[in-house]
């Protein structure tokens, strides 16, 4: 989109509803996906294979050619499909508690992520933003978790008996998700540039990520507004 290619180039935050930094962020992730400089075929490639930037994704499933002739893990293959399926069980799922977190500025992040020393399931990127008094002295690997609902707009997340720690959900961290723990509301934080979490403490909780931006209730009061006018006017011209 033209205004959103204009907001990023002069550093605007948010323009006419469009979120640049995010957007920025994006297009520098799948840069580096593209090796350095950029390269689109390296790029094609590397989608249809495993590699660092797809398992942050979260992206575990492959259907088989010839990029994936010397992958390692057996195919899975129904009955009905011909071609094989791949599946990759180095992907981060959908959503999971990690106690590993490290805080970086979001310029030391990207390069952190593509540098191949970084183990996704190990540890979790946050920006030093939003820190909590209750973080893990102990990280291990990520504990997967199982999102009951997931819709575009409403995610829950049931964590039970679990340590404290950062409840990821593999989704964009775009202004206007709100994060909640038993139902009060907790600062929302930027996981791994792209992902979004909340900080969970000891036990049982369960987490809810809601979109509700401001444009959208700004919208419904413009909407309700305009239909109290049209009505006052259509009964004036009955009168």
């Amino acid at each position: 989109a033209p205004v959103n290619n204009w907001a990023m180039a002069m550093s605007i935050d948010t323009l006419d509803g469009y979120e640049a930094v995010l957007t920025t962020r994006q297009s520098q992730f799948f840069n580096a996906m593209a090796g350095d400089p950029p390269d689109a075929r390296v790029f094609s490639r590397r989608w249809r294979t495993p590699n660092w930037g797809t398992r942050l994704l979260g992206v575990g499933r492959y259907l088989g050619g010839d990029d994936l002739n010397n992958f390692t893990v057996p195919p899975k293959s129904p009955d009905n499909f011909e071609t094989p399926i791949f599946d990759d069980d180095n992907a981060l799922p959908r959503a999971f508690l990690a106690t590993g977190v490290r805080h970086l500025p979001a310029g030391e992040m990207l390069p952190t992520l593509a540098s191949g020393n970084f183990d996704p399931w190990r540890e979790v990127l946050v920006e030093d933003v939003h820190r909590s008094d209750d973080e893990p002295a102990m990280p291990m690997r990520h504990i997967p978790l199982v999102a009951t609902r997931d819709s575009p707009n409403h995610i829950l997340v049931d964590v039970k008996n679990t340590g404290p720690g950062l409840v990821v959900v593999l989704d964009a961290p775009y202004p206007g998700w709100k994060a909640f723990v038993d139902d009060v509301e907790v600062p929302l934080s930027a996981v791994n540039l792209l992902a979004k979490g909340a900080w969970v403490t000891t036990g049982s909780q369960v987490v809810r990520f809601v979109f509700s931006p401001k444009s959208v209730f700004i919208g419904a009061v413009i909407s309700i507004l305009s239909w109290l006018l049209l009505s006052v006017l259509w009964r004036r011209r009955r009168s």
